[in-house]
């Protein structure tokens, strides 16, 4: 088995325009909303090869339960740890080009995230004393806003104590 975790999942809107007027109003000739974080995008490049994953992070207010229901519709299995508080980020993606034209220019506006308490941090760990001798764990993006960088080394220390394999792509301090 696969185990992606998204610790800071998002909604990506995907916004494009022919021009991008700072301090005006910009009129879009496009938008989608896809699920969004480095280990979400794992869990839905591998569910189109036909692995056998599961999807697991933090998912907040609305925005995570769209979040949710998108992964669904998508035939992604997941386990995600609902926050009390807070709302799953959404990142604005906004793409200036003509509408067919190669290489729009691109600029992203990223959101927070929801902040999980120490508690529901520690009912994420508790989901790792399931992983099993042999399955792979993938831990990748970026924190939520008050997580401790040494979540991620706690992550791979419970994992490798079940036996499992351990993938890791975060930046900075993670």
């Amino acid at each position: 088995m696969i185990y992606t975790y998204t610790l800071n999942p998002a909604l990506d809107c995907i916004t494009w325009t022919t021009a991008l007027r700072e301090g005006g109003l910009n009129r879009a000739y496009r938008q989608e909303i896809l699920p969004g974080g480095k280990g979400v995008n794992v869990a839905m490049v591998l569910t189109a090869l036909d692995r056998l994953c599961v999807a697991r992070g933090f998912a907040a207010g609305v925005t995570g339960e769209a979040l949710l229901s998108a992964l669904t519709a998508r035939g992604i299995r997941q386990d995600f740890q609902r926050l009390s508080q807070g709302q799953t980020r959404v990142n604005l993606k906004l793409k200036t080009g003509l509408a067919g034209a190669p290489d729009p220019v691109e600029t992203e506006v990223n959101g927070p995230g929801a902040a999980p308490s120490e508690e529901d941090v520690e009912r994420l760990l508790v989901r790792l004393s399931f992983v099993n001798p042999g399955d792979w764990v993938i831990l990748s993006g970026s924190l939520p806003p008050g997580v401790n960088p040494s979540l991620y080394s706690r992550m791979v220390r419970a994992a490798n104590a079940r036996g499992a394999r351990c993938v890791v792509d975060v930046a900075g301090p993670a």
